[in-house]
């Protein structure tokens, strides 16, 4: 982030004098992409109960609790991966300043060294599965409408 703002700033060539920190990939994704990051530089702990076909850990980055879900993606699948998720972002940094806009912020994402997966970074949510919120606190049928209508202006 830093070394971005440097860039950005006094210092364009630094991307091509340090080529390993991908400093062009960080600013092309609006400070999404981290390439130096890895899922085993992480103590994460396994979310078997959220887990479903994919691996869901909880760990800690930057002082937050966040969910890194994995995604399996070969190497042509990369760019488009990066481009879609990217454009989800600025969106939804765009979006911000609408109140209830319902869309999960994305902090990092990062694809695995040791494995081939993509990772997606997002806040961690208490109770965060929907499953849970339900089963201890049903929707009125009010807020089941509001819902509805949300799930249908995101379609």
């Amino acid at each position: 982030m830093k070394l971005s703002a440097l860039a950005e700033g006094r210092f364009p060539e630094l991307p091509q004098l340090s080529p390993e920190a991908d400093i062009h990939s960080y600013m092309s994704s609006g400070g999404l992409v981290f390439r130096s990051l890895d899922r085993d530089m992480f103590d994460a702990e396994p979310m078997r109960e959220l887990s479903g076909r994919r691996p869901l850990v909880c760990t800690e980055f930057q002082g937050q609790r966040v969910i890194l879900k994995g995604y399996t993606v070969n190497e042509e699948a990369e760019a488009r991966v990066l481009e879609r998720t990217t454009q989800f972002h600025r969106t939804r940094t765009q979006r911000e300043s609408q109140p209830d806009s319902g869309i999960l912020p994305l902090l990092a994402l990062f694809f695995g060294k040791s494995d081939p997966l993509a990772y997606v970074m997002v806040p961690y949510f208490p109770n965060g599965s929907l499953w849970a919120v339900q089963a201890a606190k049903p929707l009125t049928a009010t807020e089941s409408v509001k819902v509805m209508r949300g799930v249908a202006r995101g379609l």
